[in-house]
């Protein structure tokens, strides 16, 4: 059969959906893929709703996507026959594997599956204002332009051509897809709740896990900090710890579910000192005046970010115990 010269996949992408790039990228793929997860599910287990990232002096505009790097073995332990196209500029192959991952991609749309990449917009539509940072879902080709259809999660649907991903920074990173070995629901909670403990307790990153709460404190503390004081991250993590507190409260429905339990109120509590947070340090968007060179102010903050983390440290003493 002769390959179709242009096909775009009809993939429910929703509007208004929070996550992630990487979960509003797989959302819709896992739903091609028919594996009947919801948009929450799907965030549990790319680990969107327990992380915490911290940009350096917690600097607006923070994006904390993993890095395709960290990706093969979470989606082997999903259950899903995974395979990665990856180049750096400087290494002189990436137009080899451009070409390569062009044709797999299109064999794979051909096939109903769509596939992602990382950072898709070439360096010109970066340049004029095109914000696809982190991951995009590939939907479409237009074989005789040689362009791919993508949607990503801010910058919305756009086309760009297939040797132009890896140009705005110099890496080239597309994965594909095929359910091979579906995990039983469970079993991926449980490896989800796992990987939640891990992340929290890493040591090699100060600006990740616990130590991002403790870095921000001490931010707080020592004046050396953006405008807003980390605002938007407030209001990222706060959204975050909602959805999480509602998904553990609707899986410790059942009995013998009292660490959930537990789990998910220190979650609602530590979403609630996000909120006390942007009381004083409204975001930028919502015409915060940018205080943070108020000491008062800098002592509220820095009490809720202190309650946020001892709220953290119980809800992830609880899922340490379920596990």
């Amino acid at each position: 059969m002769t390959a179709e010269t242009e096909k775009t996949l009809p993939v429910e992408t929703g509007g208004g959906l929070k996550g992630n790039t990487l979960s509003l990228a797989l959302h819709p793929l896992f739903r091609t893929l028919k594996t009947g997860w919801t948009l929450a599910f799907t965030r549990t287990l790319t680990g969107d709703l327990f992380r915490t990232d911290v940009a350096p002096r917690l600097e607006t505009g923070h994006s904390d996507a993993l890095r395709p790097n960290k990706l093969g073995d979470l989606f082997q332990r999903l259950g899903f026959a995974f395979r990665a196209f990856t180049a750096e500029s400087v290494s002189g192959d990436i137009e080899v594997t451009q070409e390569a991952a062009w044709e797999a991609v299109c064999a794979s749309i051909e096939q109903g599956i769509p596939a992602i990449g990382w950072r898709m917009m070439s360096s010109r539509q970066a340049m004029r204002g095109l914000s696809a940072y982190g991951y995009s879902l590939i939907r479409g080709y237009d074989r005789p332009k040689r362009e791919y259809a993508l949607f990503h999660a801010a910058a919305g649907e756009f086309r760009t051509r297939c040797d132009a991903p890896g140009q705005s920074n110099g890496d080239f990173w597309v994965g594909l897809f095929s359910p091979f070995r579906l995990e039983e629901d469970a079993s991926l909670w449980r490896l989800a709740l796992q990987s939640a403990v891990r992340h929290a307790r890493q040591s090699e990153d100060p600006r990740m896990g616990l130590r991002a709460l403790g870095y921000w404190i001490k931010s707080l503390e020592s004046g050396d900090i953006a405008q807003y004081a980390g605002a938007d991250t407030a209001a990222l993590l706060m959204e975050k710890r909602e959805t999480a507190a509602a998904l553990l409260a609707e899986k410790a429905a059942g009995p013998n579910n009292s660490l959930l339990q537990a789990a998910a109120l220190a979650y609602r509590e530590e979403a609630a000192a996000y909120r006390d947070f942007l009381a004083v340090f409204p975001r930028y968007t919502e015409g915060g005046p940018g205080n943070h060179s108020n000491p008062e102010t800098c002592q509220i903050g820095m009490e809720a970010i202190k309650r946020a983390k001892r709220m953290q440290e119980e809800a992830i003493e609880a899922l340490e115990k379920k596990r």
